[in-house]
């Protein structure tokens, strides 16, 4: 079973022995969402992180562990530290971790808009595009949001959905 987060196992780097102790602290974190066992998932993904200090997934783990108890710094300390690990921190399940961390968790705008400049770098789309100027809006910058849309609509000028967007920034000005 892969995790609900990041590569299947099978593709991680990590030594098996953590990996295998994260992998049972997701079935556990998983399997009963309302009376999670939560000190052995934490000791078990603080054990994997002992074993193999770079195991991103032990990081995720701590991190969800940390928005579920409304600790703001330690889940974005954990993300961060998951996303610096990852295997390819430029894939759809990093994007969640960051998007979650520093925009629905701490709306760190700021260290979101660096982030998807560097993702947008790495995967030109219209998503990343849009997502960056709707943060970029909410840091009061609607020039910087009009910028980054442009620039997607010179390499995809037909893409409809940073078109619609743009309007409706302009509109707005």
């Amino acid at each position: 079973m892969p995790p609900f987060w990041g590569k299947k196992r099978e593709e991680v780097s990590s030594p098996p022995d953590a990996e295998k102790l994260v992998e049972n602290a997701i079935e556990l974190y998983s399997s009963s969402p309302s009376s999670k066992p939560r000190g052995n998932i934490k000791e078990m993904a603080e054990k994997a992180l002992t074993m193999n200090p770079s195991c991103y997934s032990a990081h995720v783990l701590l991190g969800y562990l940390d928005m579920d108890d409304s600790n703001l710094d330690g889940m974005q300390g954990h993300f961060l530290k998951a996303l610096e690990l990852a295997p390819d921190p430029y894939n759809e399940y990093s994007w969640d971790w960051v998007v979650m961390c520093l925009d629905d968790g701490l709306k760190d705008y700021k260290r979101l808009t660096g982030y998807l400049t560097r993702f947008y770098e790495k995967k030109p789309e219209g998503f990343v595009a849009q997502y960056l100027a709707k943060t970029y809006i909410k840091l009061g910058q609607p020039q910087n949001a009009m910028s980054a849309l442009q620039k997607h609509l010179t390499m995809f000028p037909e893409d409809k959905d940073t078109l619609k967007l743009k309007r409706k920034i302009e509109s707005k000005a």
